[in-house]
């Protein structure tokens, strides 16, 4: 990265990125899996968000 600049993936930079470059690309799918977990993570923390238990008694 250049200095001054934080190494941060911007999912709208990433989503374009990946959009532009062909399919059989590493930089592409390295980027289409940082997405892919990004939302599986996302689906994680509204289910924790819902769970106010652990356990029921």
């Amino acid at each position: 990265m250049h200095k001054g600049v934080p190494d941060v993936v911007n999912p709208v930079t990433a989503g374009a990125r990946s959009d532009t470059l062909p399919i059989e690309n590493k930089e592409k799918k390295l980027l289409d899996g940082f997405l892919a977990g990004r939302e599986r993570l996302r689906e994680e923390v509204r289910k924790e968000d819902v769970q106010t238990r652990l356990f029921d008694e």
